[in-house]
């Protein structure tokens, strides 16, 4: 009897073994497949994901370089987000540099206005320069007129005086010889 007892537990044992080995395998199987859920949730989910919100929060904080671009390794939708991201990212760099250059043009063209304005006040001021100069001159030109205008004059009054002095002469000279002759 005691043979068939260490038999039965045998048996009992062995089965026990068999139902822990077959636990076990199924235990360790679940655990293969949480294990690779995980592995697969993180290479297509959570390292995407990580990367997309890092750039995300460099731009957020000001620290975001707009040449950055998020690498387009994936097929899915995460691939698709690089890919618009990126392309929202260009179009910005391009608005950007739009502006600069539109700003360096305007600068430029500021610039080119104030010279311009600089050289109109400079003309301006030799035109006026040389308006009071005509002015002066004409002035001066005018005085002179007058000058020459009241020596003509005086002159001119000069020459009727020595006009009259010379027919009075000649008047009393005529007489004189008529005079003579009688």
């Amino acid at each position: 009897m005691a043979f068939l007892f260490i038999f039965v537990n045998k048996q009992r044992i062995e089965k026990r073994a068999q139902t822990a080995s077959g636990q076990t395998a199924e235990r360790l199987a679940f655990i293969l497949i949480v294990f690779g859920i995980y592995i697969s949730t993180k290479r297509q989910i959570i390292i995407p994901l990580t990367e997309i919100l890092g750039i995300l929060t460099d731009i957020e904080r000001g620290k975001g370089d707009l040449t950055k671009r998020i690498s387009i390794r994936y097929t899915n939708e995460f691939g698709e987000l690089a890919r618009l991201f990126n392309g929202f990212v260009d179009n910005i760099q391009n608005i950007i540099r739009s502006v600069i250059e539109k700003s360096n043009t305007l600068s430029n063209s500021a610039e080119n206005l104030d010279m311009t304005a600089e050289q109109f006040s400079t003309s301006s001021l030799r035109m006026r320069q040389e308006a009071i100069r005509v002015a002066d001159s004409t002035n001066s030109a005018s005085e002179k007129v007058g000058t020459i205008s009241d020596a003509a004059s005086e002159m001119s009054n000069g020459m009727y005086i020595a006009a009259s002095s010379i027919e009075q002469i000649n008047v009393s000279v005529n007489q004189r010889y008529s005079h003579a002759e009688d």
